[in-house]
């Protein structure tokens, strides 16, 4: 009985307050109050568990009550909120759901988190950017001599994606060294790999992909972290939504999304898990591109 009386709560609560006036958010109230009265509380509580479990398993009652509501405040409220409402309803049922974690490719309880990198960053993967690197396809000869120096080289970046200094160059000056970037490589030879950086090599590419694919230059990178993606068990619920990754400098693949924390950047389709995980993403390029 609780189940049902917080979800259908929480469903007509997600009008912002702001987008109903005072008057209009009583109307709500008086429309929610009567729906569940102190007395169909009691009526509740003398039912079986098989009915209360049939109630709270059941989401036909629940959706169409939400559906009867939003039909009353179409005058009231911005015609989005069904979906919105909607979306929030299965949100509150999510103790229904399989929250099961993905079944992890490693059993070893001790694994170490530089063998979870490898699931996902593998010898293949490092391969592609020993012989994409820049300096190799120019002259022959890599700027990155082990397939360590690579590895290194991306985990200094995740680094800083965690402990952001001003600027690049702050983590190797002296009053602002952090041990954690410079113990690992040399500012010199950071900055080196960094622009000699490839992920594809360009005298393979035909304008024909160039064409097809706005950003074939990151393109196989891509793909073989995605497939990485897709060998995890996936789980029995998942939901497609978009992914923005922030993004403010010029780029006509940049985008704006009203509702997302971070509004301006890439947009990403995405397939995610109940328990977070991310099993599978696609790029958003434009209409042109599919």
């Amino acid at each position: 009985m609780h189940t049902v009386l917080e979800t259908e709560t929480i469903g007509l609560n997600l009008i912002p307050g702001k987008k109903l006036c005072p008057t209009c958010r009583s109307k709500v109230m008086t429309c929610l109050s009567k729906k569940f009265e102190d007395d169909d509380e009691i009526e509740f509580d003398q039912w079986t568990t098989t009915d209360k479990s049939n109630l709270t398993h059941n989401k036909e009652p629940v959706f169409e009550y939400i559906q009867l509501v939003c039909r009353k405040l179409e005058k009231l409220a911005p015609r989005s909120y069904l979906a919105r409402s909607q979306a929030l309803y299965l949100r509150s049922r999510k103790e229904d759901m399989n929250e099961e974690v993905p079944i992890e490719p490693i059993s070893d309880e001790a694994a170490t988190p530089y063998e979870y990198f490898k699931l996902f960053v593998d010898d293949n993967l490092i391969d592609v950017l020993l012989s994409s690197l820049y300096s190799y396809q120019s002259s022959g000869t890599s700027v990155c001599d082990t397939p360590n120096e690579i590895e290194s080289f991306i985990g200094v970046y995740f680094r800083m994606g965690l402990v952001k200094l001003p600027s690049v160059r702050s983590y190797w000056e002296t009053f602002m060294n952090y041990d954690g970037v410079s113990s690992v490589l040399s500012r010199n030879r950071f900055l080196s790999i960094l622009c000699y950086l490839h992920f594809v090599d360009n005298l393979k590419v035909t304008d024909k992909d160039k064409k097809n694919d706005w950003v074939w230059k990151l393109s196989p990178w891509l793909e073989k972290r995605r497939e990485n993606f897709l060998k995890v068990s996936p789980e029995e619920n998942q939901s497609v939504d978009e992914i923005m990754v922030a993004f403010k400098a010029r780029s006509f693949l940049k985008q704006y999304v009203t509702n997302k924390p971070n509004k301006w950047g890439f947009k990403f389709w995405g397939r995610c898990g109940v328990s977070g995980y991310l099993y599978d993403f696609d790029l958003y390029q434009g209409k042109e591109i599919k």
